[in-house]
């Protein structure tokens, strides 16, 4: 199993973004181009995940979305909810393995708990 864990794209702040929550804020435009070219770039590399599993924060499901668009992963993108930031690195790792059993290759959109800038 491959596992490849994807940051979200950049993001403006929730004031400057117009909305009331972190969860709401969406992804700028600097940040969906980024989250193409990282795709684009996984994907000349032949990297193709069977499903890109992503957090619930809105920024986190546009970068899924963008990325499902170049990578088109045959599962799609699904929501996961342990990747908003619920569990510590090895707990997650046990999880998303345990979500994507018997897949090759699986990309993952989200925070991890305890991360330097989580």
């Amino acid at each position: 199993m491959r596992l490849t864990l994807m940051r979200h794209g950049h993001s403006p702040s929730a004031s400057e973004a117009g909305v009331l929550t972190d969860f709401e804020r969406p992804l700028s435009d600097l940040g969906a181009d980024d989250v193409r070219r990282v795709a684009r770039h996984l994907a000349d590399k032949g990297w193709k995940p069977a499903i890109i599993l992503h957090s619930p924060l809105k920024r986190a499901v546009q970068t899924a979305r963008e990325a499902a668009n170049i990578l088109k992963p045959a599962q799609g993108a699904q929501v996961f909810e342990p990747l908003s930031n619920e569990m510590g690195p090895e707990e997650l790792k046990v999880g998303l393995l345990a979500r994507a059993h018997g897949t090759a290759e699986l990309l993952a959109v989200g925070r991890v708990n305890g991360g330097a800038n989580a």
